[in-house]
């Protein structure tokens, strides 16, 4: 997983890419691979599209529910 360091710029990193897939997820649910496919062009490859669910996951900004990703919202 790429993070922030002094050796990977920010943007470089995972971090840099979380407002995007949140914009994507914002406005419409939809399925991991509806997901990649609006995304592909911004991450590597699969392996930093899953690393970058999963930092959204633990943050609490994204749910997975019946396959279906959908956007957290804050109060």
């Amino acid at each position: 997983m790429k993070m922030p360091s002094k050796y990977i710029s920010y943007n470089d990193s995972v971090v840099f890419k979380f407002p995007i897939f949140l914009e994507k997820l914002k406005d419409n649910d939809m399925m991991v691979m509806e997901l990649y496919k609006k995304v592909r062009t911004t991450v590597d490859n699969m392996d930093e599209f899953i690393d970058v669910l999963t930092c959204l996951y633990s943050l609490n900004a994204i749910e997975l529910k019946e396959g279906i990703l959908h956007y957290v919202k804050k109060d």
